[in-house]
């Protein structure tokens, strides 16, 4: 998008806090960024420098640090996602959301002890799917799983806003 997608307006508030305000309600909610992000009001997890990026690096910071067995991990461009698809989630844990089949890697309940996986993946420039790759699949609307890649997907949303 050439922008960082989290502090993306949508509605009344950014991306960011669209995801933040779902997972609120039953998680300690920690943001991953890379070095060079905007800060955001939230407690924040620094990924390491990169030269490539891949996005299993945030979630492998986001295990590594936990405190907790079981991690929600989520892109900040999905604001649709509700409280109820992370209770499910958490319900089937280790788990990860699909719909009509497509499986939903970036949104997931995931163990912490998958830390050192996640980072070899993002190392090999693996698929992030081959984390997620034998758990609990959560069946969501597609509707509630839609993202904001490009400046179309952002206008799409402002449209039915």
């Amino acid at each position: 998008m050439g922008r960082d997608k989290a502090l993306v307006a949508y509605r009344d508030r950014t991306l960011l806090c669209w995801v933040v305000e779902a997972l609120s309600p039953i998680a300690v909610v920690g943001v991953v960024r890379r070095p060079g992000q905007a800060a955001v009001p939230f407690p924040t997890l620094l990924e390491p420098d990169s030269v490539e990026h891949h996005p299993l690096l945030g979630v492998a910071v986001a295990l590594h640090q936990a405190r907790t067995p079981l991690v929600l991990v989520a892109p900040t461009d999905v604001p649709f996602v509700t409280t109820a698809v992370w209770q499910a989630l958490l319900a089937r844990a280790p788990a990860v959301a699909v719909a009509g089949g497509v499986v939903q890697p970036l949104i997931a309940a995931l163990p912490r002890e998958l830390a050192a996986r996640a980072a070899s993946l993002a190392a090999a420039g693996a698929p992030a799917r081959a984390l997620v790759e034998g758990l609990a699949e959560v069946e969501v609307p597609a509707a509630l799983l839609r993202d904001v890649d490009t400046p179309e997907d952002l206008a799409g949303l402002v449209s039915r806003a």
